[in-house]
């Protein structure tokens, strides 16, 4: 459940050669977006802190582009020549 895996922290950000971290958050190094961030859940007295996993700028660009070609080829595949 994403809940559990967001207040164990085992919904990580994957770490680059090239990123970095600043204030405590990680960074994309190519885009300089960030690619976690901070988090508090509150419930009832308690309170949980944490960061989560995001898609930074450039990563997001590549998904789209991927899925446009995902779907380009789906379109093209039931054209007759």
């Amino acid at each position: 459940m994403l809940i559990e895996r967001i207040a164990t922290g085992t919904l990580k950000a994957e770490s680059l050669p090239d990123d970095y971290v600043e204030d405590g958050i990680l960074y994309c190094g190519n885009c300089h977006t960030a690619k976690e961030y901070e988090y508090e859940i509150k419930a009832g007295a308690s309170v949980i802190k944490g960061k989560g996993a995001m898609v930074c700028d450039c990563e997001q660009a590549s998904l789209m582009n991927w899925k446009s070609r995902i779907r380009s080829l789906i379109l093209n595949t039931g054209k007759t020549r």
